[in-house]
């Protein structure tokens, strides 16, 4: 999977729903990772078990992030 790809696949992350991974590539920025996907960013951090602060949440380049699944997420 290349930096800023989606895959699709369910995985078993723990949430209230299916989840989407999504590879973060270097100009990410959470805000946006969520409006992209129609999801908010304490339900990424949710669904990636991050209990802290929201501002204090950067994700690395090439790190993969759960994304919680909607019906309206870019393909």
């Amino acid at each position: 999977m290349t930096a800023g790809s989606v895959d699709n696949s369910v995985s078993g992350a723990p949430t209230s729903g299916a989840t989407t991974a999504y590879t973060v590539q270097r100009s990410d920025v959470l805000v946006r990772i969520a409006k992209r996907f129609n999801c908010s960013y304490s339900d990424i951090m949710k669904a990636n078990h991050y209990g802290g602060e929201p501002n204090t949440f950067l994700p690395a380049d090439g790190k993969t992030l759960q994304l919680p699944t909607t019906s309206n997420q870019p393909s």
